[in-house]
């Protein structure tokens, strides 16, 4: 059942997890990104040495992460209970502003990891098992930067808040695209 599974690795008793405290390695499962000129091309998952999947981008644009660098520093697989459902989900890529990172939830039907496309905007999740949120935040643009506040409903990341904050809005408004014109200032 899904509260076994929780209860297994105590995910629902985090109030707040940041990505790079999520593991690398998870119940015998591995996987192995493939790196070719700083983009992340695959990823081999295996459960206990065996090969599980291969995963690919899906489309002729499509990037699983990006830019990688072939660095210990840059750790590029996190296996968080992103979607709290007891069952341990795959995240590829370095997290942080301006970067191109992945979310596959684990479906337990097919035993696979299926990519999450309502989760392509994350850059630098916080895992909330308790509320069943993420939060994320990141540089948006040289203007500004935000945070956001997403809520699960079954397996789609649904965004509830945001916060953009902008050092100096009357130069904001003047170098951003018009349709992004911000009216009020924050004071935090």
């Amino acid at each position: 059942t899904v509260a076994a599974a929780r209860a297994q690795h105590g995910w629902h008793a985090i109030d707040a997890i940041t990505l790079d405290e999520c593991p690398t390695e998870y119940g015998g499962m591995t996987a192995v990104p493939v790196i070719e000129d700083y983009v992340l091309t695959a990823v081999r998952v295996y459960q206990d040495g065996e090969l599980l999947q291969t995963i690919t981008p899906e489309g002729e644009d499509d990037v699983i992460a990006g830019p990688v660098y072939d660095s210990p520093e840059y750790q590029l697989i996190h296996f968080p209970d992103a979607n709290n459902d007891g069952h341990r989900d795959l995240f590829v890529g370095t997290g942080g502003s301006r970067t191109q990172n992945t979310l596959y939830l684990w479906n337990p039907e097919t035993s696979r990891f299926e990519r999450c496309p309502s989760a392509a905007d994350l850059q630098n999740p916080v895992f909330c098992p308790r509320e069943g949120a993420v939060y994320d935040g990141g540089s948006n643009s040289a203007w500004e930067f935000g945070f956001v506040r997403y809520v699960w409903q079954g397996r789609q990341l649904v965004e509830t808040h945001t916060l953009e904050m902008v050092e100096n809005l009357a130069d904001y408004n003047r170098n951003a695209d018009p349709q992004y014109r911000k009216t009020h200032s924050y004071v935090l």
